[in-house]
């Protein structure tokens, strides 16, 4: 297993258990490992209704080359974990020059 894979059985039986004890908090980012945490969040949790967990994921500042890779990356992110929204949306390493010069707020308000 590459250090990257998911042991995905392994860590599925993790977030039921976690899900099944009360935890309703679940936490992910685009490039967790190797960018497949998003896909195993969004297939283990997909069992379960949308309302009854928070879901967290990042923006990866680092990734933002223009203003069109916001809704690019955002939009993938949702087909990744599977959902129609995102409950805690952070932004991991802000770039100041494109924070600068950005005025889209689309992703904020979408």
């Amino acid at each position: 297993m590459d250090k990257e894979d998911i042991d995905y059985d392994k860590a599925k039986e993790i977030v039921d258990y976690a899900y099944n004890n009360g935890i309703t908090y679940y936490d992910t980012a685009f490039f967790y490992h190797g960018g497949t945490s998003e896909e195993f969040a969004g297939k283990a949790l997909k069992e379960y209704p949308r309302d009854t967990y928070l879901l967290a994921t990042k923006m990866p500042g680092w990734a933002l080359k223009t203003e069109e890779d916001l809704d690019k990356i955002f939009n993938e992110q949702l087909r990744r974990l599977q959902t129609d929204y995102i409950d805690y949306y952070l932004y991991h390493s802000v770039k100041r020059t494109l924070c600068q010069t950005s005025t889209s707020t689309t992703v904020m308000s979408s």
